[in-house]
């Protein structure tokens, strides 16, 4: 899916909100803890499986959703069904103004929309800890406060101030990349005299600015955001946030009156410099912190890459100030007979400079064959100093930069290309990037496949080729490796006159990749594992090469977003299971006897059934090698057209699509949006063979989970 502008989500959220009266901004809501199963009158909202409940707040609740239409995990904030005016506003002004940023490092939203008189809204899915349950070093640490410095910094270049930076607020995801969310205390600069009143505290006083504890409405900007940020930091630096007491009075009274123990106070062996930053952060006077996110973006981003300079504190007591100032002056007095002339001023500081450096992301998908060779594109700037000052190498080897872009060809190789910017003369001002390549060798067979054969170059990533001919690979980022081969786009032949529940007709679907086994336990048990959960129908260690069964409808659609995919359509599983020419079984031909051994069945029913007498259906003497569930890809010769195994017989698999015996375009709506029972796929190991026909559809109810009850996954050639 396209995320949508910034000011299309901003009128969508004015429509689905409304106007309503402006009222002050009340305390954040809270963050949740572990994933909790969603409760019963909340399974869908609208088009959206509840899969668990993230955190509740003052005013809502955030639930782990799954998207039906477009298959993907995402974050639902639903506002409570009792939400004051106040929280009604709240919830439609944190919706405008986070949807007014697009910055990698602030929460990217969705869509908005209501839900039974319930206002939502959608966002990416962070897979991770806040920063106040991150475990890490300093550095790390500086590295995501500079992440989320750079997030403020684009907030307030759109007059956007947080005014609630805190850990709980801040989410640390894959590739240790920081968030930044709720933005339900935020103001924008047409909020100002609307919706922040004088005398009115927002923010969580823990981490209040001391202009926030008055309620200065003129005095709070940008630099709020970086007092924030710095109690932020000294939170998870020293274990404890920089004002505490008994009750809201106490916390109110230590920021306006207490300064906090230095951090090396707490924990002496955190580094000096970094100490310096946050302090200089919490100054009380706004004008001795850093002037900006930004500027605080590049003290952290110093310090994280080992080049900051030792700095001391600016903020001194007016005691202390007052007391050397006199002393001064006395020794001056008593000395002026041995007046010498002023030093000179020291030279000024060099200016503030940061490089920034963005390597194409097809790039880190890219398929290379062994002769060809690799282009690398990107664009470079140099912030705070002149462009002619600017060097970009790649693989150590200088390129040109022209109006902030570049480009060079590289060998194709299994590793990374490495990627540097940098100032001329200041080696210290550079950035890195390594972006990991698909490489040419286990490629090779790509390059006879005809183009309709196979997928564009360069692949989305997280998809490269195999050693097997034919075969993909996929990771969707967990780690966990899926094999999937290539379904062509066009019209074929769907439905059967042998099947009473497959009415024939011609239909056209674009392509895509679908699985070539069904789903394996090894990969279904990585799934319970990050998600904190076991199943007793394991088969261990052992069972890892079998289906993953006993799966419900939603379980199947919730293990196919983890992995990075989705459930087919009734129309892409035939699609995959009999190629265009409306073939009867996988293989191909018509005949029992061109059944084995191809498929995974019910052979003991088929010889009882001989035994008694019973004809056609029945074998005398079959075996399918296997008295239940096979091992996936068991049967190499039963392979579709496009490579898939196991089409017929194991386990039955999962669906998108509602049952209808009937379904086709002549009978009305093709897919059915609405039913009872959903449709599976395939047969099992306890059908007897013409069960198994890849045209049978076969209903079954969403919630059976049954040890016949499996799935295999669709991936589209494009990121949703």
């Amino acid at each position: 899916m396209t995320p949508l502008d910034p000011e299309r989500l901003a009128r969508l959220a004015d429509v689905a909100f409304g106007s309503g009266e402006e009222a002050p901004a009340g305390d954040a809501p809270t963050a949740g803890g572990d994933v909790a199963p969603p409760a019963a009158e909340d399974v869908t909202i609208g088009r959206y499986l509840v899969l668990g409940t993230i955190g509740r707040g003052g005013f809502g609740v955030v639930h782990r959703v799954l998207d039906r239409a477009l298959g993907r995990t995402v974050a639902l904030k639903l506002l409570a069904g009792e939400a004051t005016p106040d929280a009604l506003e709240r919830f439609r002004r944190e919706v405008r103004l986070a949807a007014s940023l697009q910055h990698e490092h602030v929460i990217r939203i969705h869509e908005v929309g209501a839900h039974e008189g319930r206002l939502f809204y959608t966002m990416d899915l962070v897979e991770g800890p806040t920063l106040l349950g991150l475990v890490a070093p300093p550095r790390q640490l500086a590295r995501l406060a500079g992440q989320v410095a750079r997030g403020l910094h684009a907030a307030h270049e759109q007059g956007i101030v947080h005014r609630d930076v805190k850990p709980e607020n801040i989410l640390v995801g894959p590739g240790d990349r920081a968030v930044l969310i709720d933005f339900s205390l935020a103001r924008g600069v047409l909020d100002e005299e609307r919706l922040t009143r004088s005398g009115v505290v927002a923010g969580t006083l823990a981490y209040l600015s001391p202009e926030q504890a008055l309620g200065k409405r003129a005095a709070i900007d940008s630099r709020t955001d970086v007092y924030g940020l710095g109690a932020t930091l000294y939170r998870v630096l020293t274990g404890r946030p920089p004002h505490e007491g008994q009750s809201p009075a106490e916390v109110l009274t230590s920021v306006l009156r207490r300064v906090p123990p230095p951090p090396r106070a707490l924990r002496p062996e955190l580094p000096e410099e970094l100490e310096a930053i946050v302090v200089r952060a919490l100054s009380v006077d706004p004008r001795d912190r850093q002037p900006t996110a930004l500027a605080l973006a590049l003290e952290l981003e110093a310090f994280a890459e080992g080049r900051a300079p030792r700095r001391r504190g600016t903020g001194r007591p007016a005691a202390l100030v007052a007391g050397g100032a006199l002393a001064l002056a006395s020794i001056a007095g008593l000395a002026a007979w041995r007046w010498r002339p002023p030093a000179p001023p020291p030279p000024p500081p060099p200016p503030l400079l940061s490089v920034r450096l963005v390597v194409d992301a097809p790039l880190a998908g890219a398929v290379t064959l062994a002769d060809d060779a690799l282009e690398v594109r990107g664009r470079a700037a140099l912030d705070g100093g002149p462009p002619a000052a600017l060097r970009v190498a790649v693989d150590g080897a200088p390129v040109e930069v022209t109006d902030g872009a570049f480009q060079a060809s590289v060998a194709p190789r299994s590793g990374p290309v490495r990627v540097v910017a940098w100032c001329d003369g200041r080696p210290d001002v550079r950035q890195e990037v390594a972006v990991v390549v698909s490489a040419g060798p286990l490629a090779r067979w790509f390059a006879s496949v005809p183009g309709e054969g196979r997928p564009e170059t360069p692949f989305r990533p997280g998809l490269r080729c195999s050693a097997t001919p034919g075969v993909y690979l996929w990771d969707a980022g967990h780690g966990v490796t899926t094999e999937l081969v290539w379904v062509a786009a066009g019209p074929f032949q769907m439905g059967s006159r042998w099947v009473a529940s497959a009415p024939e007709f011609v239909h056209e679907l674009p392509r895509f990749l679908v699985g070539r086994t069904e789903v394996t336990w090894a990969e279904y048990r990585a799934y319970l594992v990050a998600h904190g959960r076991t199943s007793a129908h394991d088969p261990g260690p052992a069972g890892d090469r079998f289906p993953a069964n006993h799966l419900s409808w939603a379980e199947a659609r919730a293990l196919a977003a983890w992995l990075g995919g989705r459930l087919p359509s009734d129309a892409e599983w035939e699609r995959a299971a009999r190629g265009t020419d409306g073939r009867h079984w996988p293989w191909g031909g018509t005949s029992r006897e061109a059944f084995l051994p191809r498929c995974n069945f019910n052979d003991l029913l088929c010889t009882l059934q001989a035994e008694e007498g019973h004809t056609p259906d029945a074998w005398d003497e079959v075996s399918d090698g296997f008295a239940g569930l096979a091992p996936v890809g068991s049967y190499p010769e039963g392979a579709s057209p496009c490579g898939a195994l196991d089409m017929c017989g194991n386990v039955n698999e999962w669906c998108e699509d509602w049952f209808d015996p009937e379904a086709s375009p002549r009978s009305g709506e093709y897919p059915p949006r609405e039913g009872a029972m959903k449709c599976t796929r395939g047969g099992n190991y306890r059908d007897v063979w013409y069960m198994t026909h890849p045209a049978q559809r076969q209903p079954m109810h969403p919630g059976s989970d049954g040890s016949q009850h499996g799935l295999r996954i669709v991936v589209d050639v494009a990121a949703p």
